[in-house]
């Protein structure tokens, strides 16, 4: 039986241009590396953006440092869980402090199924065609026209449900998104995925919110999508097997810990080289 997901009901189409472009190269500058904006938003500010007629709320955490004539800055994207909000992941998952002022974070709110701001659970539409894949798109697309970004090198984390719609865009949106890292969750569910990303996954064997077979489940999904050919190889000083040979230089990473449904502490470092060294591919 798969986790509980819940899935909003209105279907919004999805951007025509980023659904059906490939994936960028590394170090391929964005609009807003050639057209400068006037004082964009720098450090951490609560922001909203109208898509599909529907106002949606997300956290941006933007270097000090943002200069359209510096070197393009990666973007990541990170989504909390069913209970949780952009405000609680950035102060759990502490991977901003991996980055060191060296990309830019946004955080996007998932729909609330009950008025408090701070509590309910997050309603995720997870359908190829559906209004968070809509909301991701409209995300790139301000950002890469805000920010110097660095297209080759855009990528996903997210805890709990937060990995779940971390899979699932890595699924629908692979040709965006270098590289992922769903902790403790599940999926992707999509029956196809446009192109796959590299992928670092990590789920504890005392999981007692999502069982841990889930995260073998994952695993199992992204080796098939990346068509890895070569048998997983240990990596030193971890608790990670690495799967290679996979179709575009693609990884899977697959980090098993003894905790239960949160982050283990290694995550922040080990997603943050995972991510970099994905991008210097």
């Amino acid at each position: 039986r798969r986790p509980a997901r819940r899935v909003t009901p209105a279907a919004r189409a999805p951007s025509p241009v980023i659904a059906s472009t490939p994936r960028p190269a590394l170090g391929t500058a964005s609009e807003g590396c050639r057209e400068r904006v006037a004082n964009p938003p720098r450090g951490v500010s609560a922001q909203t953006i109208s898509v599909g007629g529907v106002t949606r709320t997300y956290l941006l955490s933007a270097p000090e440092r943002v200069d359209s004539r510096g070197a393009p800055l990666p973007l990541v994207f990170a989504f909390h869980g069913l209970t949780g909000t952009p405000t609680s992941l950035r102060g759990y998952l502490r991977l901003e402090r991996e980055a060191a002022g060296q990309a830019i974070f946004v955080y996007p709110a998932g729909q609330r199924t009950r008025p408090e701001p701070d509590r309910g659970t997050t309603r995720w539409d997870l359908r190829s065609e559906g209004a968070d894949v809509a909301f991701f798109d409209a995300l790139v697309t301000r950002l890469e026209h805000t920010y110097c970004v660095d297209m080759g090198r855009v990528f996903a984390v997210g805890h709990s449900a937060g990995a779940v719609v971390t899979n699932e865009m890595g699924c629908h949106r692979g040709n965006v998104l270098r590289a992922i890292a769903p902790i403790a969750g599940s999926g992707p569910w999509a029956r196809r995925c446009a192109e796959a990303p590299s992928v670092w996954v990590t789920h504890g064997r005392a999981d007692d919110k999502v069982a841990f077979h889930y995260g073998e489940t994952t695993r199992d999904r992204w080796v098939t999508e990346a068509a890895c050919a070569e048998a997983p190889v240990a990596l030193d000083g971890t608790t990670c097997v690495r799967y290679g040979g996979c179709r575009g230089g693609a990884r899977v990473d697959f980090c098993v810990h003894g905790g239960d449904h949160g982050p283990p502490p290694f995550a922040p470092r080990s997603i943050w080289s995972f991510f970099m060294s994905a991008g210097a591919r």
